[in-house]
């Protein structure tokens, strides 16, 4: 019979409040973050346990009840989601080892501009790797994992193969379907970044990054860990095995334990 884990569950806050555009998937996603939570507390389960809070409320974005937290999600969050004493609080957060994991539009949060926006000084876009600046129609495109040793990648979603195990060998391609976004600054010229996974331009109409386009990556930034990946447009991404396993590890990796 298994032994039942004798480890803490640490805490992840799903965040997903929105002052901008608002995605349809968002329930889908925190039932995925739910789930993934519960298979975590289950004795035969080799995933370190955790629990899931799942919530809109900015108030929450204070240096008592963020301390609570060992990663934040931010779960198509979009706009100025935040005001100037939240973001500081978040600043605390992460500069106290925080992890931060960004989902979609994550990169659409937190708008950076000279004067009169919150973030006056582009501190939550060096967070999270990227600013967005648009998307074609969505469309089949073909992704490549570009660092296969990255644990990201190479751990697996327990009990559902691993997160690589639905890319084609040996190339590490697979087809998806997605709202694929371009960004402001090319992510690649960010010497910060560990790029997981790119999307090849030519498999798809519109993109604007040309022959690398990072669409996934990862890096430790200001005592922190971010993993940010611009999947997860529709429903059916929070249902897929090498989505919701680069999920996982991306979780586990920015709260440090893998």
């Amino acid at each position: 019979m298994a032994m039942a884990k004798s480890s803490k569950p640490f805490r992840v806050l799903v965040f997903s409040k929105t002052a901008g555009y608002r995605h349809e998937s968002i329930p889908a996603a925190i039932a995925a973050w739910k789930r993934l939570a519960d298979a975590s507390r289950r004795c035969d389960s080799t995933s370190p346990a955790f629990t899931v809070e799942a919530s809109e409320d900015a108030l929450l974005f204070n240096q008592e009840k963020l301390s609570e937290f060992q990663v934040i999600v931010l779960q198509g969050v979009s706009g100025e989601f935040l005001n100037a004493a939240q973001l500081d609080a978040l600043k605390g957060f992460v500069r106290a080892g925080g992890g931060i994991v960004g989902i979609h539009t994550a990169t659409t949060g937190m708008p950076h501009c000279d004067i009169g926006c919150v973030d006056v000084e582009g501190w939550y876009e060096k967070l999270v790797g990227g600013s967005f600046d648009g998307h074609p129609r969505p469309q089949d495109g073909v992704i490549k994992a570009e660092n296969i040793s990255h644990p990201i990648l190479t751990r697996g979603l327990q009990g559902q193969g691993d997160g690589l195990g639905t890319f084609e060998q040996p190339t590490m391609t697979r087809h998806w379907f997605d709202e694929w976004y371009n960004f402001k600054a090319h992510p690649q010229e960010n010497s910060n970044l560990n790029i997981l996974v790119t999307v090849d331009e030519k498999s798809y109409v519109g993109g604007t990054l040309g022959e690398t386009h990072p669409i996934i990556w990862s890096q430790e930034f200001e005592g922190g860990r971010v993993f940010q990946t611009a999947l997860g447009h529709f429903d059916s991404a929070y249902e897929d095995e090498m989505f919701m396993g680069q999920a996982l590890s991306g979780l586990l990796w920015a709260a440090g334990l893998i």
